[in-house]
């Protein structure tokens, strides 16, 4: 008996706790970039939508080289049907990023990398009604988080400088998609691009099965290999159409889920 009461109290406790964490707004949300109503970092906010039309627009000052989770609900009240959206915008209003239903029950769940310091608005409306074939409005929570930080070189605007014939080795992690190099080619000359991981059977940890992407000044991919060098390695002859800036993206296959370490190398045929 003595047990059920403190299992109890805990239970009022915990209730309490999580009521008083959500951020309740009850005047109406600008649906336009004039909005001064800032989200919060890692608090849960609740509005209300009052129709097909009608747009939140939160202000948010996201960091650079950093993953955010947004997630927008339901509130609790099991006859809300709600079908939420959430919509990114950067400080000028220009479209970023959208999700619909990424996550449970037609809620909806974003996340999105920054790569650089920005402000942003976060837009929550209900889902368009040919979704669902009918509209819906209600009562929802919306959430932003960060997951993790990302390395620099795992964006074009801050690519790490390769030379030629100076090799560079780095270490793939699990979440990172990508690491992105340039490099000055001249179009008189023919390189030849290797990336080594496990192929090679001489480099610790290494990557299982490397990608190789090669883009142009405009970031307009050009070129790619996947296992023309030595087992699951990425070979790649290549003669740039002009001389300048190119980027090299070293990655894994899309079916591929795996860190190591790999060796990135460009030289003169």
């Amino acid at each position: 008996m003595q047990k059920l009461i403190y299992a109890m109290i805990f239970l009022l406790i915990l209730n309490s706790n999580l009521a008083s964490a959500i951020t309740r707004v009850d005047q109406e949300i600008p649906g336009n970039k004039t909005s001064q109503f800032l989200l919060p970092q890692n608090e849960v906010v609740q509005s209300r939508l009052h129709g097909e039309r009608d747009r939140d627009w939160f202000r948010f000052q996201m960091k650079a080289n950093t993953v955010y989770e947004i997630n927008m609900t339901r509130d609790d009240d099991p006859r809300n049907a709600l079908d939420t959206t959430i919509i990114l915008r950067d400080s000028a209003g220009r479209f970023l990023a959208e999700d619909d239903d990424g996550g449970m029950n037609l809620e909806s769940r974003l996340t999105y990398t920054s790569s650089k310091d920005q402000w942003v608005f976060v837009v929550a409306r209900q889902a368009k009604s040919g979704s669902t074939g009918i509209s819906l409005y209600g009562n929802y929570r919306i959430k932003i988080q960060v997951t993790h930080k990302v390395r620099a070189f795992t964006q074009f605007e801050s690519a790490l400088t390769l030379g030629v014939g100076t090799p560079s080795e780095k270490f793939l992690r699990l979440h990172e998609e990508k690491h992105v190099y340039k490099v000055y080619l001249r179009s008189s000359n023919s390189y030849e691009i290797n990336v080594l991981g496990s192929g090679t059977g001489v480099i610790t940890n290494a990557l299982c099965d490397t990608y190789l992407e090669v883009y142009n000044k405009g970031r307009v991919k050009i070129d790619e290999d996947d296992d023309s060098g030595l087992n699951l390695d990425s070979k790649l002859n290549f003669n740039p159409p002009s001389t300048g800036i190119y980027y090299l993206v070293v990655t894994r296959p899309n079916a591929v889920n795996c860190s190591g370490r790999y060796r990135l190398n460009v030289q003169k045929r």
